[in-house]
């Protein structure tokens, strides 16, 4: 009791974006033809980092502090005036949550 750990974690993956339908038909108005879209799954590395201090308030009481990271980068696209701008942006999320745990023994 009174004591304070510090543990840390990362931690990396794959992130996988699938469509459900994966193609589209729009009938745009004053268009001869419909136009098809096709959507391709899209599937990037992700990255992730946090730490959590714990401490026991009691013998069978703790609390908790996490925080995490999480990070990917995607292929983007979008208007500027009458510029279509194409570039590759990270994103990124963070995390934050406070426990409380009761502590059992086992055995």
């Amino acid at each position: 009791v009174g004591m304070v750990e510090l543990w840390g974690w990362g931690h990396a993956g794959r992130l996988h974006l699938g469509y459900d339908p994966d193609r589209m038909t729009y009938d745009p108005l004053g268009s001869a033809q419909p136009i098809t879209v096709e959507y391709k799954p899209i599937d990037e590395w992700e990255f992730g980092y946090g730490a959590q201090l714990r401490g026991e308030l009691t013998r069978q009481l703790a609390l908790s502090l996490d925080a995490g990271r999480t990070s990917f980068a995607l292929d983007t696209a979008h208007r500027r005036g009458d510029e279509i701008i194409q570039s590759r942006e990270w994103f990124h999320g963070w995390s934050v949550q406070l426990s409380v745990s009761w502590l059992v023994t086992l055995g």
